[in-house]
Parts: structure tokens; C-alpha cells; sequence
């Protein structure tokens, strides 16, 4: 939860949280930036003008969220024109996982002969980062 101290709110401090339900199997870490974004524009935004303390902006929520919803679960992203100072842009990036992949020894890079004249050449830069790491075990 996020708290805003100020002496306008009743008990001189205005708390307020975000979240998003999701199935069992659904992974969420792709949403913790996400929410964390949200909860903290809105932060900024009620500070600035009142977004969640005045009722008449406070009702737009309900227009922002489906519209949230629809934008991460359609195409992972959604960008909602909130006022005309405000936009409220939010992408999930979603890690690579970890695959265990049946590797055979055919696959795995081996030198045939010492690797450092071949880093003395004007050689690709690409090739320079590799080569380090070719040691015919990974």
C-alpha cells in the first residue's frame, strides 16, 4: 500500500493499493513492475491534482482499468491519455526462461588450436566476445 500524508485526508493520510487477481497458473513477475508503475503514477498523480481525493476524477478509474486489462492481456502493453498532462504507458517484459535442452557433443563449440592468435587479428567483434567462452564443455 501507498500512503500520501497530508492534512486535507481523513486521518491525515490518504492510503491506497493496486493489484491485479490472476488465475493459479498464470506467471505474475512480469506484472510486478507493472503494478508498482501504476500504483506510483497514481501517486504522483494525486499529488499533483487530486486524482484519487476528488470524487469527480476519482470515477475515471473505472474507465482506466478495463481499458488496463484489455491492453496487458490483448498485446502486453497499453498507453491511456488520462488528462492532457498525464499518459499512462505500461509494458510487460517478460524474462527468458531457463529451457534444459538435450545437448550433444556435436553441438558444443571446441577450439582446434589456441585461441589467442586468433584474438591478435582484426577479427569480427562478435567473434572477439565469443571466442573467450568456447571451451568445449558448454
Amino acid at each position: 500500500p501507498l500512503s500520501i500524508v497530508d492534512e486535507k485526508y481523513f486521518r491525515n493520510a490518504l492510503m491506497f493499493n493496486i493489484c491485479f487477481v490472476f488465475d493459479q497458473s498464470v506467471e505474475t513477475e512480469p506484472y510486478h513492475n507493472v503494478i508498482r508503475k501504476f500504483a506510483l503514477i497514481l501517486r504522483s498523480m494525486e499529488v499533483e491534482n487530486e486524482f484519487l481525493f476528488d470524487q469527480k476524477q476519482k470515477q475515471r478509474i473505472s474507465e482506466i482499468l478495463p481499458k488496463v486489462q484489455k491492453g496487458l492481456n490483448t498485446r502486453g502493453e497499453c498507453t491511456i491519455l488520462i488528462d492532457q498532462a498525464n499518459m499512462l504507458c505500461l509494458k510487460l517484459y517478460w524474462s527468458p526462461t531457463m529451457h534444459s535442452f538435450s545437448i550433444e557433443d556435436f553441438q558444443v563449440p571446441v577450439l582446434l588450436q589456441d585461441s589467442k592468435p586468433l584474438l591478435n587479428f582484426d577479427c569480427d567483434l562478435a567473434l572477439r566476445a565469443v571466442i573467450p567462452h568456447i571451451d568445449g564443455i558448454k
